[in-house]
């Protein structure tokens, strides 16, 4: 599994643009103290497998008083935690889904806390993602207020958060296993599916140390075959053995010059030893390029 296989996969046919894309949204969420939630103007398809979500805070800014005197929009996105700032993790579908969803507490200890809270962003039931503070406190500061009145401790009276929050349903389970010998074959990929990431490609619970028909398509045709059904167009197959314990893993790279959107469709058909009948089907898998 490499990136001559995805480069055959994409010479057989063009490739066909899929509805389900992923979204890339900003958010900017003000609290002075309540809890406050923000949600996105469009969706995402909330019913794929697995989704790859990132997150990047770009803007933080408080209002503060000292001794009674108001100082506004002052920028201190440098004194957030980089944990608080960025990540990008696999979330297993379908929505509701969170990408993060704990407390934090800036600064961090030992020193006062400024603002607490629990931030949460995900994907909601409907596949629209959300971004939300609750249990908000706000503290006091040590901050440089700049000119004649240099470091001082001030209260915190509004914070600002700006960012952005990206979705891509990466993984979708279509169904159609088919029984065999050691039960029901199970077929499931990880990866975010950009260009150079990492992917994997995982089968179990097929029997051990068979001869699998590994089909790879870019078209979902569902066509009935040797009892089960044909979930992919036969754009390439090739021939995978199974391990002892009934099943593989195929690690790979993304490659690059797939357009985002794309669709490619893959199923494993497990044979008996000596390759002359089906011995169970995994259920069919779409992979969605970022």
């Amino acid at each position: 599994m490499n990136r001559l296989l995805w480069t055959t996969v994409l010479a057989a046919t063009l490739a066909a643009p899929l509805a389900s894309a992923g979204q890339t949204w900003t958010f900017d969420v003000t609290t002075s103290g309540q809890d406050v939630t923000w949600t996105s103007p469009t969706a995402v398809d909330p019913a794929a497998s697995v989704y790859a979500i990132k997150y990047l805070i770009t803007k933080v800014t408080v209002d503060v008083t000292w001794m009674g005197i108001p100082f506004n929009n002052i920028d201190v996105t440098n004194q957030v935690p980089p944990e608080y700032i960025a990540a990008t993790v696999e979330v297993n579908g379908p929505a509701p889904v969170a990408a993060m969803n704990q407390p934090i507490v800036v600064p961090p200890p030992p020193d006062p806390p400024a603002l607490s809270a629990i931030l949460s962003v995900g994907l909601n039931a409907g596949g629209y993602g959300y971004a939300s503070a609750t249990n908000v406190v706000l503290g006091t500061l040590v901050i440089d207020l700049g000119g004649i009145f240099g470091t001082q401790t001030v209260t915190l009276k509004k914070v600002r958060i700006v960012g952005q929050l990206t979705i891509h349903p990466a993984w979708y389970d279509l169904g159609y296993a088919l029984a065999g010998s050691m039960g029901v074959p199970s077929f499931v990929g990880s990866g975010a599916l950009a260009a150079g990431d990492p992917l994997t490609l995982t089968l179990s619970n097929a029997a051990p140390l068979a001869p699998t028909l590994f089909v790879v398509g870019l078209t979902q045709i569902n066509v009935p075959f040797q009892g089960g059904v044909m979930v992919p167009s036969l754009n390439v197959i090739l021939y995978v053995a199974t391990d002892a314990t009934g099943g593989f893993v195929l690690p790979a790279t993304w490659p690059t010059g797939i357009p985002a959107n794309t669709s490619i469709y893959m199923q494993c058909w497990i044979l008996n030893p000596t390759g002359t009948a089906v011995d169970g089907a995994s259920n069919g898998l779409r992979a969605v390029a970022q």
